[in-house]
């Protein structure tokens, strides 16, 4: 299991190769509220659908399923901190997510830039990363009513 951040940073990086549901959504849950759970193949395997749904959040899955050449490149610069394949395909996915979802967050974050609002930029990429909001200005606006306290 690999968690990073709404930035690409890596939270977290576990090595088993078999979780039960109960256990991921139990420790994701214990210290993060996950926005996106990622699968490394095409096809999206039953338990990360199973796990969104009980997170109540999306899930990834790349187009076409990663190569053993792909993941490795997606991964190089972490590559210090990967002992097994289980750990190398977990993190691929989740990086691969986040590289699908970059210019998104290149958006969010320029937005942000203008209006003076950096500050804000975790909470308006989680919302729209969740769904909660359908674009960048409605989470914008969401997150200015919520600092007003409405």
């Amino acid at each position: 299991m690999a968690v990073i951040d709404v930035s690409g940073n890596l939270l977290e990086l576990v090595a088993k190769k078999v979780f039960k549901k109960s256990e991921i959504v139990s420790h994701l849950t214990e210290k993060w509220h996950p926005l996106l759970i990622a699968s490394d193949v095409e096809k999206t395997p039953k338990l990360v659908k199973s796990v969104a749904k009980s997170l109540g959040c999306k899930y990834f899955s790349p187009e076409r399923t990663l190569s053993v050449e792909e993941k490795s490149k997606l991964v190089k610069e972490f590559e210090e901190l990967i002992h097994n394949v289980h750990e190398r395909d977990a993190l691929a996915a989740v990086l691969k997510a986040y590289k699908t979802l970059r210019p998104l967050l290149k958006k969010i974050e320029h937005e942000l830039r203008s209006l003076g609002m950096e500050e804000e930029f975790e909470e308006v990429a989680a919302k729209v990363i969740s769904g909660e909001c359908e674009n960048i200005k409605d989470a914008i606006e969401k997150v200015r009513m919520e600092k007003r306290g409405g």
